[in-house]
């Protein structure tokens, strides 16, 4: 839940960060999207948006951010001046990678689940190159035998504590990994 919000709160400044970016190359660019209310033809004929009016000005660049980092970009609100166009295709890809890093925290949420043998096997792992760290260090290697002793003693020992917790009302809602 924690990751939720600090993501969503993430979310708007960002949000709040471009929007006021984008009314900021608007107020100082000639001929931006500001000022496409058709009453000067040399700046062409885009919706009119009131620059007096700086809750009108901050909600219209809010909805050209969101639609743009979503990639829907419905073309009502754009820009007009190549430093806008600059801006607007820096917002997309900003957008893609956003897109991208959300399904991919989902995806981790949703497929997080991994299987007791999966969380045996990764410590065994572990244990092999921890003995091998530990053979190293020495002058004489571990037998065969007691290097499989200690696997299968590992191995054991985890099946031994699952079993014993499993039937625990509160082990049965975490994850194995945990």
């Amino acid at each position: 839940i924690s990751f939720i919000i600090n993501l969503i709160i993430y979310m708007f400044s960002a949000i709040h960060i471009l929007g006021c970016t984008w009314i900021y190359i608007g107020k100082i660019v000639p001929c931006s999207w500001l000022k496409q209310n058709g009453e000067r033809p040399e700046c062409g004929s885009g919706f009119y948006v009131d620059e007096s009016d700086n809750d009108h000005v901050y909600v219209t660049a809010v909805y050209w951010v969101i639609t743009t980092l979503t990639t829907v970009g419905y073309g009502d609100f754009k820009g007009y001046t190549p430093n806008e166009f600059l801006f607007q295709m820096i917002v997309e890809f900003l957008g893609i990678g956003v897109f991208s890093y959300l399904m991919g925290s989902i995806n981790n949420l949703v497929g997080s689940e991994c299987s007791l043998q999966d969380v045996i096997d990764e410590r065994i792992e572990e244990i092999e190159a921890w003995l091998r760290k530990l053979e190293k260090s020495r002058s004489k290697n571990f037998s065969k035998q007691l290097y499989d002793a200690i696997k299968d003693y590992t191995e054991k020992s985890y099946y031994y504590d699952y079993n014993q917790i499993q039937n625990n009302e509160f082990f049965i809602q975490l994850k194995p990994r945990i």
